[in-house]
């Protein structure tokens, strides 16, 4: 039963933390659309997306402590580095023309 209300607090954290962000996510929503803002989203979904993966997909709990780098969090953060650097680009060349 203990172990149980572990993963209760767990979820509970966790669905805490989502709501937080995502409000914090529909507040940046309002501001001008730059660069940041795209960086700032896209952050706070890489947030979102390794809370997700951690605890609903049990990654957290895993053994093999290099499967949970890999999945939960190396592949996610270079996804997220390379579509800030085209979002930066892509501003770059807009602002020149």
């Amino acid at each position: 039963m203990e172990n149980e209300n572990d993963h209760r607090k767990a979820y509970m954290a966790t669905v805490i933390v989502l709501l937080i962000v995502t409000i914090v996510e529909y507040v940046i929503g309002f501001m001008e659309t730059s660069a940041l803002k795209i960086t700032l989203l896209l952050l706070l979904s890489f947030v979102k997306a390794t809370f997700i993966v951690a605890i609903f997909m049990h990654v957290k709990y895993q053994d093999d402590k290099k499967t949970i780098a890999v999945i939960g969090f190396l592949i996610p953060l270079l996804l997220i580095l390379y579509l800030v650097l085209m979002i930066y680009f892509d501003f770059q060349i807009s602002i020149q023309n």
